[in-house]
């Protein structure tokens, strides 16, 4: 079947396989989030580690989406969906029986590679088969919706499988999905192709990957040398990252054919359009690594119950996505973006307001509007871009978005965790550097060290301790983890807000046809 021979009907069903695959990928996400407290303790790692396991994911999906976006329009698209689903699953299974820190990110990686040969594949077979604008606008609204649906359903179902699993439960729930998305992209997905696909770029894939890998690098491990950014790898890291960046910016230039064309930021509906989709990502994941931890180390809820309260992001994400399409059409994308994003920054002055005894409701109107901005920041943006470019570059147009949004992710983790944890480790030795009371005894060197590289390791501290001591421990690391969630979501309010003037500024109102300025 091609998509010319495609019936309305016939379409549906390959649009819901399409949703099916891309929820499997926007699950896993955020599925780990929750667990995170548990594999750190279970794993014995550090909160380096834990950003790794978190990030690998979206920094792998990151680095090859390009790639595989310009493989699948060469080779065919659902060939490379089905190659993706399988490798998603084979390392899923590999990460649910992993046994130290170091496999299960190899695993993530692996999973974030499946990713990337998945995503581009579903919304580049979204284009081809729906090449009319307002029909493929709904049909992108579904698509996001179910990619919503997976981000903000992750937390719940996380939680849901810890109170009754072990916590390699989290990935082994992928295999049942992974074998109905490929049962059903076998039997009904069509295979697409771009009719005068972009040329190979070796190049340019190592040089994207060189640079978004050094820079994440240096950004995550920052915190543990944190004295010693000057002299060390950290540096050398960061400055190769920037080289590598600037020599992919030069190199793509110079080529009327690569895998990234850098004509289309001359569109400002992609441009404005990619930046608001990059914000959402980088608040999305960058919370969800920080608060499932607050939920749990600070306010001491299981993760089911962590779950349930993390749900209004979820219900927020899910219910506003189709409306927000609707809305679009009635006062334009630019002033639709601009209200999801102020909706985001609500959201997070709200978070900023949390401590260990805000109640449930307090929290749960914060992620609601988290939830609402970003759904309705999401579908009208993802709209304005996919109508940036011709169906021929769809594939690699598609990559590129999808590139950037998984960027955004892993800034995310990365930056927030990052300014998280150069926060937490500061107050935390102030505090138990100075116990109070001659009865206390002093915490060893390698005891304070443990408990810098890992909440988990002054959680489990204090519960060894007694009395006063224990107290002190527990109520120090609380403060410590407050102190830094607060000056991570401070940095996304200012982040939400500087990108809502650039779309207010960029973005025209309407926006114009594919490749045009």
């Amino acid at each position: 079947m091609t998509p010319a021979d495609a019936s309305p009907p016939r379409v549906g069903r390959v649009l819901a396989v399409l949703c099916f695959s891309l929820f499997l990928v926007s699950i896993d996400n955020t599925i780990v989030n929750v667990a995170l407290p548990t594999i750190q303790s279970k794993l014995s790692a550090t909160n380096t580690e834990l950003q790794w396991i978190a990030a690998a994911y979206t920094i792998v999906f990151a680095c090859l989406l390009l790639f595989f976006g310009a493989l699948g329009d060469r080779r065919g698209r659902r060939l490379a969906l089905l190659a993706g689903l399988a490798l998603f699953g084979a390392s899923s299974l590999v990460a649910a029986v992993a046994s130290t820190p170091g496999q299960l990110i190899a695993a993530r990686a692996g999973m974030g590679a499946g990713g990337a040969l998945i995503m581009p594949a579903t919304l580049s077979t979204i284009t081809a088969l729906y090449p009319d604008p307002r029909e493929r606008r709904r049909a992108i609204a579904i698509w996001a919706g179910a990619g919503s649906v997976g981000l903000a359903v992750g937390p719940l179902a996380g939680g849901l499988l810890l109170d009754h699993f072990p916590w390699g439960s989290v990935f082994l729930i992928n295999l049942p999905v992974v074998a109905a998305a490929l049962i059903g992209t076998w039997r009904l997905v069509p295979e697409t192709r771009a009719e005068n696909p972009s040329a190979r770029d070796s190049l340019g894939v190592l040089l994207s990957i060189v640079a978004i890998c050094a820079l994440l690098y240096a950004i995550i491990e920052a915190p543990v040398d944190a004295s010693k950014l000057l002299d060390n790898r950290i540096v050398l890291s960061g400055l190769g990252g920037l080289a590598a960046a600037i020599a992919f910016v030069a190199w793509e230039r110079r080529r009327s054919t690569g895998i990234f064309d850098l004509d289309l930021f001359r569109n400002m509906n992609f441009t404005a359009a990619n930046v608001a989709l990059v914000l959402v990502t980088f608040v999305l994941l960058g919370s969800l690594f920080l608060i499932p931890q607050f939920l749990q180390h600070v306010q001491g809820r299981t993760p089911m119950q962590t779950g349930i309260a993390i749900m209004p992001l979820a219900l927020g994400m899910v219910l506003f996505a189709r409306p927000a399409a609707t809305l679009a059409d009635r006062i334009g994308s630019r002033r639709t973006i601009a209200l999801g994003l102020g909706m985001i920054a609500l959201g997070l002055v709200l978070a900023v307001q949390w401590v260990e005894t805000t109640p449930g409701w307090e929290t749960a109107i914060g992620l609601g509007a988290l939830g609402i901005g970003m759904a309705i920041t999401m579908t009208p943006a993802m709209d304005s871009v996919m109508g940036s470019f011709r169906p021929a570059r769809a594939g690699v147009g598609s990559a590129m978005n999808d590139t950037l949004i998984q960027i955004g992710g892993a800034l995310g983790v990365a930056i927030m965790g990052s300014l998280f944890a150069l926060r937490y480790q500061k107050i935390l030795v102030r505090n138990l550097t100075n116990l109070p009371g001659p009865d206390l005894e002093k915490l060893s060197s390698a005891e304070l060290l443990a408990m810098q590289d890992s909440v988990a390791k002054a959680v489990q501290v204090s519960a060894e301790a007694s009395g006063v001591k224990a107290e002190w421990i527990a109520e120090s690391a609380r403060y410590a983890f407050v102190a830094g969630h607060t000056v991570a979501m401070w940095a996304a309010v200012v982040a939400t807000v500087v990108v809502l003037l650039v779309v207010l500024a960029l973005l025209p109102e309407p926006h114009p046809g594919p490749d045009e300025d």
